[in-house]
């Protein structure tokens, strides 16, 4: 899929550092999910779930409140029969 670049958002809320094992391939992986609302050309502010993984946890220094320029990377995946969107955060710079 196309990734969506440069856009601006409000960081809305930071959820907790999520942390495991693939039972894939033994590795560890970890991910944060970051709520993220559109501040430009909205009537209704929209809010997203976008995820950040391995070392893009550590360069993320934001709290919320804070406006970031983002680029966003959009996947689906599948587990157990049931599809989801994927939303990764692939570049992101404070604003």
């Amino acid at each position: 899929m196309e990734d969506l670049e440069n856009v601006v958002f409000k960081v809305k809320a930071l959820q907790p550092v999520v942390k495991g094992i693939s039972q894939r391939d033994g590795q560890a992986w970890q991910r944060r999910d970051v709520v993220l609302e559109a501040e430009e050309n909205v009537v209704y502010p929209d809010a997203l779930v976008a995820t950040l993984h391995g070392s893009m946890i550590e360069k993320f220094t934001l709290q919320e409140g804070d406006r970031l320029k983002v680029s966003l990377h959009y996947g689906v995946r599948q587990w157990q029969d049931r599809w989801f969107n994927d939303i990764r955060i692939i570049k992101f710079e404070r604003v």
